[in-house]
């Protein structure tokens, strides 16, 4: 064998030598890059704490004791007055609804609802083709100057990976799809409440309690607890 054909063997092992390494490498990263996707889809977030749903489907007292005389009563004198919705109170009723609930293909399970500065934080188990991930939706409630309430979504995220863009998408489609009454009533609250959410349109925040109307006048989320200023309604 000559000096230039064992040159050229010589040279090509090296070629392929280098080639392995650098795929090799690739491999490598493309294994880690999946190993952390799956970290952080799988991530469960401390602050997740829900009150695991019981056998037991009694009312909540809190709904039937505290929220629902309070708002009635107040709502009776004809003067604004203050409602307040503690955090573990909401989640004792939360806890009590029928679940799983199945939206498209995927079943979401142990609610929970946050309360912090600012901020409510909706979370849940959605079970995945099997797997359980963490679902969080950030929610900033505001007035805006004409006294529209919007229900702005911050973020939407999937364990500790953030996927607002997709999820509106899908949660518009699966709306309009599955969820949406056949036809809408523009006024009702719960119509409204869903367009702010979905497309971010604030709207005018006025409910009914036994026949009378009152209106959102303020919202205030603080740390374990949502304060609500309402008013009544002229007729």
């Amino acid at each position: 064998m000559g000096k230039t054909e064992l040159a050229l063997r010589t040279e090509d092992l090296k070629n392929r030598k280098r080639k392995f390494k650098k795929h090799y490498l690739l491999a490598i990263i493309a294994a880690m890059g999946v190993l952390i996707a799956v970290f952080l889809f799988v991530h469960r977030p401390s602050r997740y704490r829900p009150v695991i749903a019981s056998e037991n489907k009694q009312v909540s007292r809190y709904l039937t004791h505290e929220l629902l005389p309070n708002l009635y009563n107040k709502s009776q004198l004809g003067e604004p007055f203050e409602l307040v919705v503690t955090e573990e109170g909401i989640n004792d009723i939360i806890s009590r609804s029928n679940q799983p609930v199945r939206v498209g293909n995927t079943n979401y399970s142990n609610p929970q609802i946050l309360f912090a500065p600012g901020r409510i934080a909706l979370m849940a188990t959605a079970d995945v083709k099997g797997v359980d991930l963490i679902f969080t939706i950030d929610v900033a409630p505001a007035m805006d100057a004409n006294g529209l309430l919007n229900l702005h979504i911050t973020d939407v995220s999937l364990g500790a990976v953030n996927i607002t863009p997709i999820a509106r998408r899908f949660a518009r489609k699966t709306y309009l799809n599955r969820l949406a009454p056949a036809n809408p009533d523009p006024n009702n609250i719960l119509t409204q409440a869903a367009d702010s959410l979905l497309y971010d349109e604030p709207f005018e925040p006025v409910i009914t309690i036994e026949g009378r109307r009152v209106r959102v006048e303020s919202i205030n989320v603080a740390q374990g607890k949502l304060i609500v200023i309402l008013a009544p309604v002229a007729d």
